[in-house]
This record gives structure tokens, sequence and C-alpha cells, in this order.
């Protein structure tokens, strides 16, 4: 006996017909990706760029990141972060933008600072926690 012919018989002993077509992997699956939201895939985008943003902040405080560079960073990364809030459907906290404020605030006054640092990583954090935990 070839293969196809002991798959027809295995398709037969579970119930379909001779005449009826075997659905393929291909049928099985196909239709089940296409039907998912689309919405998933255009998110995708700036949850990576934020995480990216967070990464960029996190080793610049550590590596030496002057002061004005990381100010337009900062305000990028929360521009990003109430994206894709918006985009998730999420409340964003403002509790968390208020400690990164504080944190990069006393990261600015004193960079060499490792309890500053700590802060500022740890508020870094905050943000993709609280995308992850609602999104």
């Amino acid at each position: 006996m070839s293969y196809w012919e002991l798959l027809e018989e295995s398709a037969r002993k579970k119930g379909f017909l001779r005449e009826e077509k075997i659905p393929s992997l291909r049928d099985i699956f196909i239709p089940t990706i296409e039907e998912q939201p689309k919405k998933h895939g255009s998110i995708v985008k700036p949850i990576v760029e934020l995480s990216e943003i967070a990464s960029y902040l996190t080793f610049g405080c550590q590596q030496g990141l002057s002061v004005k560079e990381a100010t337009k960073i900062v305000k990028t990364l929360i521009r990003k972060y109430e994206e894709v809030c918006n985009r998730l459907g999420i409340k964003k906290d403002l509790t968390i933008i208020m400690n990164l404020n504080t944190a990069f605030t006393n990261w600015c006054n004193n960079t060499r600072s490792p309890t500053a640092q700590f802060l500022f990583i740890d508020a870094l954090s905050r943000i993709l926690e609280h995308v992850k935990e609602n999104g």
C-alpha cells in the first residue's frame, strides 16, 4: 500500500467519505492565521521601539550618555509609551511617568552615582512592565 492509500484509509476510518476532500495542513491552519485580528501586527513595532529606547537609555546612563541627548531620548520614550498605551487601549500610569521624571532628574544632577543610575533604570523597567502586564 502506498502512503496516499494509507492516508485515505485512515481518513475513511475517522469519518471522511471517499469523495470528500481531505483537508491539508494548509487548509486547516491558514484560515486560522488570517482570522486573527490585524491590530496585534500594528502594535508590535511601537512596543519593540519602546523597549529599544529603554535599553539604549539603560546602557547609556551607565556608559556616559550626555544629559542633553538623554533628555531628548526620554521625551521620545514618554511619547512612545503614550502611543503604545493608546494603541493597546490601556490607561497610561501617570505615577510611572512621574517616577521616571524624578529618577531622570536625579540622574542628571549626578550622572556618576550608582544609586541614581539604579533608580533611573528601575523607572525604565517599570514602564516596560506596565505595558507587558496590561497589554
